[in-house]
């Protein structure tokens, strides 16, 4: 069974990742005292590395990390992985409203509180993680750290660990 929480928080890295330790420090306490529910398995941390980088963002990922939650990282922001979507792109961004405007050329009808965008993208997410893996391939080596890797993501790693969940 897979019970996904998507909390937004809209803030500094380490915010993020604060709060997660807060909601599931608070899940693991209500599992202990209620029926058909259980501690996380898992818990993802996404942040948009932002342009220029945000300060607190190697703390905030080695704070993660020290308390075993998984970092995503989007750099310059998540609207990264709603372009590969539409489009496999290396080009990068010189800050984030600049992908946000790069998905508006995509899909004009987006902003941030576009509910609608998740029913337009889906059918291509093959492809979004398909590009995401090939930009990260081609351009960055592969490497896990993308704070210096504009543009970058690693959302695909979410959406392939639900997609194996879900079989």
């Amino acid at each position: 069974m897979v019970d996904v929480e998507i909390v937004g928080e809209g803030a500094a890295a380490i915010t993020v990742v604060n709060r997660a330790i807060e909601l599931r420090g608070e899940r693991r306490r209500v599992a202990k005292t209620s029926v058909g529910r259980s501690a996380y398995d898992v818990v993802y941390c996404v942040i948009d590395v932002e342009a220029p980088k945000a300060e607190s963002l190697s703390r905030a990922v080695n704070k993660a990390e020290g308390n075993k939650l998984e970092v995503i990282l989007s750099n310059p922001c998540f609207e990264y992985w709603y372009i590969l979507h539409f489009r496999k792109t290396s080009a990068p961004f010189g800050t984030s409203q600049e992908a946000k405007s790069a998905l508006r050329r995509e899909h004009r009808s987006y902003c941030e509180s576009d509910t609608t965008i998740f029913d337009v993208v889906y059918p291509k997410t093959a492809d979004a993680i398909k590009h995401s893996k090939e930009v990260l391939k081609e351009q960055h080596n592969d490497v896990e750290d993308l704070s210096d890797c504009n543009p970058s993501t690693h959302v695909h790693k979410i959406v392939e660990y639900l997609q194996n969940a879900a079989q």
